[in-house]
């Protein structure tokens, strides 16, 4: 029979100590964080496959956007195109309604017709549009009224050898117009500005010029006989050779004019200014005073002028301070009265 026998709790005890230790082996594992709402459902939505169907979508989007590019790129180079012929059209348009308003401008000044027919739009319109206008004839009969072109504005027109006889112009602008050999007699260019015109061999018998501006402008060998040159203004115009026969120039502006060579046979230069008159490019001199003395006392009244005491051609010359006074006595001399002119006291011998 087996033997029990009863160990002793004290050996016991020392056999457990002396026993090696049982190592136990502990699997340590990392807690997961908790995952947030977005990226469960970026899990979800992977587990779905619809990153890839974005992706095939994006990439069927982009083709789809490339060909609409194109295809409206194509649209636009049509839609320029078609834009290029209706500018071309609306030009070729614009053009051949230009050319009709010329022709029927031209059509109009050829056209015989007296008074306000409209050719004073025709002018300005052509004159605009640098068209020349040499050689026009807007001339009418004898009995009729001349062409109506008052207050026109033709600033260096090209009038070379137009026919404008008889045509009222007053208050016109020919500013710096070339007026060579043109037919302006008997027109009416009252208060009309010509500064710096060419009136060089042109025809103003005739013509009334009271109180224009003529300042500069060029009248050599012009024909102004007759004419009426009240208060006009001459300022520094070239008069040479010019015929001013009978022509009227009372209370006219003549300074630094030249008249070398004019003829001023019975012209009226009643309170006349002819301070620094030239003959040609030289001024009053004692070399040539006497030539222009001689020029002077061939016309009406020059004595009765104020002018350079240079030029006194033995005869006393008017105060131009006094110049209210002289235009009374000027008028008591053409009502006939006895004048009372008042002149430079050093003047009178």
């Amino acid at each position: 029979m087996p033997r029990y026998t009863k160990e002793h709790p004290f050996l016991k005890r020392r056999q457990e100590q002396l026993a090696p230790t049982k190592v136990q082996k502990v699997c340590i594992t990392e807690e997961e964080p908790e995952k947030g709402k977005l990226h469960r459902f970026a899990d979800w939505l992977d587990s779905w496959h619809f990153t890839r169907i974005f992706q095939a979508l994006s990439s069927f989007l982009l083709i789809v956007t490339l060909v609409g590019i194109i295809f409206d790129y194509q649209d636009r180079q049509r839609n320029i195109e078609a834009l290029k012929l209706a500018r071309d059209d609306m030009k070729l348009s614009k053009e051949s309604a230009e050319q009709g308003r010329k022709v029927a401008a031209w059509q109009l000044l050829t056209t015989k017709a007296p008074g306000n027919s409209g050719k004073k739009e025709a002018l300005e319109y052509l004159n605009n549009i640098n068209e020349p206008l040499t050689g026009i004839d807007l001339s009418v009969e004898e009995d009729q009224q001349g062409a109506y072109l008052r207050g026109v504005e033709l600033q260096k027109a090209k009038l070379r050898g137009s026919d404008l006889s008889h045509a009222n112009l007053m208050y016109a602008d020919l500013s710096e117009a070339n007026l060579y050999r043109a037919n302006l007699s008997g027109a009416g260019l009252s208060r009309a500005n010509l500064p710096g015109a060419d009136l060089s061999f042109a025809n103003l018998s005739g013509a009334a010029l009271f109180g224009a501006d003529l300042s500069g402008a060029s009248f050599m060998v012009a024909n102004l006989s007759g004419a009426y040159l009240s208060k006009a203004d001459l300022t520094g115009a070239n008069l040479s050779g010019a015929r001013f026969m009978a022509a009227n120039f009372s209370g006219a502006y003549l300074s630094e004019a030249d008249l070398i060579g004019a003829n001023l046979s019975k012209a009226n230069l009643l309170l006349a200014r002819l301070f620094e008159v030239k003959l040609g490019s030289e001024v009053v001199s004692d070399e040539n005073v006497d030539q222009l003395c001689s020029n002077l006392k061939k016309a009406k009244n020059w004595y009765l002028t104020y002018r350079d005491k240079e030029l006194a051609c033995g005869k006393p010359i008017l105060d131009l301070m006094k110049s209210t006074q002289n235009r009374r006595a000027a008028v008591n001399l053409l009502n006939g009265e006895t004048p009372a002119f008042h002149f430079l006291p050093e003047t009178i011998n």
